[in-house]
């Protein structure tokens, strides 16, 4: 190519165009932007910049080609890698060891029907969705005083994750993400991997969605639901001028049920929506 990359190098993706107009009325255009991941697998740090292509993805063809950037050159690939190993001078330190949580007598929780957890006095429906990614409803809570079960959240879950870069430049403009709603926080998730990001005794959900081509999909280990400690110093209180004075909370008050979600999506802002009771 014109700018030194090999197309070989190249790693593409269609970012979230948004609408500007009439001119795309009746359209399903997609804009392809491109990075190289020559000396790295950070091809974000690598962009061709300013070179857009737009494509008419029914009629399989290519709409319009911008290239507005001719003059920026890519940036070099040194030291751009996340990756440990692919430091040119990785920071030298020990071996950690790995650290292991353990449950010897099971996991406090339990599961119904494939998706209503109870632990403690609390209960609550847990389900993958394709948009939303996980959902959290009908939560409930024993009262200690008459034993009942009291509501506490109808529905809860991300209801968007919106990013408009509002750049006025011809490459940016157009980038307006609504993660949710057009790529869905579900149907871009991850299989979560046992000890690695759930720990021992963790109970695992599979989300079964419909692709964009109409064909079944299903994310395997998309949810996990464990309990961990999360008691440490904070729980444990002692009085200077009474010598044995120690109080700490029971072990068992201080674990506290997870719910685990990996998505492909980047981190971004969560606007949460919660309905109450109807």
């Amino acid at each position: 190519m014109a700018r030194g990359v090999k197309l070989s190098d190249l790693a593409c993706i269609s970012p979230s165009s948004g609408w500007f107009g009439p001119d795309e009325e009746g359209r399903r255009t997609i804009k392809i932007q491109c990075g190289s991941i020559q000396d790295t697998a950070n091809f974000y740090m690598r962009p061709i910049e300013g070179l857009t292509v737009t494509v008419d993805i029914d009629r399989k063809e290519v709409v319009r080609i911008s290239d507005t950037g001719r003059e920026i050159p890519v940036p070099k690939g040194t030291n751009t890698d996340y990756r440990y190993t692919a430091q040119d001078r990785p920071p030298e330190m020990e071996p950690i060891n790995p650290i292991s949580m353990e449950q010897p007598k099971g996991p406090s929780f339990r599961v119904e029907d494939g998706h209503t957890v109870k632990w403690a006095n609390w209960e609550l429906h847990l389900k993958a969705d394709q948009r939303a990614g996980m959902i959290i409803s009908q939560a409930k809570v024993r009262d200690s005083e008459t034993g009942e079960l009291r509501s506490v959240m109808y529905k809860g879950f991300a209801s968007e994750m919106f990013v408009p870069y509002m750049d006025p430049d011809e490459a940016w403009y157009f980038k307006s993400y609504m993660d949710a709603g057009e790529f869905g926080l579900g149907g871009t998730a991850l299989a979560l991997v046992p000890l690695n990001d759930c720990p021992r005794n963790s109970y695992y959900m599979d989300g079964v969605f419909v692709a964009s081509d109409g064909k079944p999909l299903i994310q395997s280990n998309m949810i996990c639901v464990f309990a961990r400690y999360t008691g440490d110093v904070g729980w444990r209180h002692s009085e200077t001028f009474l010598p044995g004075f120690n109080v700490s909370s029971d072990y068992s008050s201080n674990s506290s049920n997870k719910l685990g979600l990996e998505s492909v999506t980047l981190s971004r802002l969560v606007m949460g929506s919660v309905e109450p009771p109807p």
